[in-house]
């Protein structure tokens, strides 16, 4: 009976594991306020089987100069629709985004680094947050107030570039709660 309990639990883990990827429907549109981003669980870090690092800072690259030019109000006609077909992955269901970081240069270095990377995953799930509204055709543009929900992220890359920290964070669509 043990064994049959503990089989049971292992499939529904993979289970959920697989599942997580899917997407979910989502949600009617709701008040949007203030720029809350809440994030239940980080997942460590964990390669792709498909990519290898060097695949996965050229992504980094392209993501936040895309995500520059939407931030920045580019000459493209639709930025927005850009960074979206570029960041959505497909065949896993996921977002893939980047975070920018800066750290506090009058803190003590550790406290510095921390804070850098929470800045940065902060802003990758803020662009998560973005693009499943864009993808769910809700009027938001950028700069405008946003909140949600993230259940889960896995961190894919982090490269520092002088005090900046860049962080290259798998989102599931499924996980992405727009409030």
């Amino acid at each position: 009976m043990k064994r049959r309990s503990v089989a049971i639990t292992l499939c529904s883990c993979a289970c959920l594991v697989i599942a997580s990827c899917k997407e979910q429907p989502s949600l009617p549109p709701d008040a949007r306020h203030g720029a809350a981003v809440s994030s239940k669980q980080d997942l460590p870090p964990r390669g792709t089987a498909s990519l290898d690092s060097a695949g996965l800072d050229s992504i980094l690259l392209i993501l936040v100069k895309l995500e520059d030019g939407v931030r920045d109000g580019s000459a493209d006609k639709n930025p927005a629709a850009l960074l979206l077909n570029v960041s959505f992955d497909s065949a896993s269901g996921c977002f893939m985004v980047a975070g920018k970081g800066k750290g506090n240069p009058s803190l003590p270095r550790s406290a510095g680094v921390a804070g850098r990377r929470m800045a940065a995953a902060y802003d990758a799930k803020r662009w998560s947050l973005y693009l499943k509204a864009f993808r769910d055709n809700r009027n938001t543009s950028f700069g405008e107030n946003i909140s949600g929900e993230i259940a889960y992220s896995r961190t894919l890359l982090e490269r520092t570039v002088g005090d900046t920290l860049l962080l290259l964070l798998q989102v599931p669509v499924g996980s992405i709660v727009v409030k």
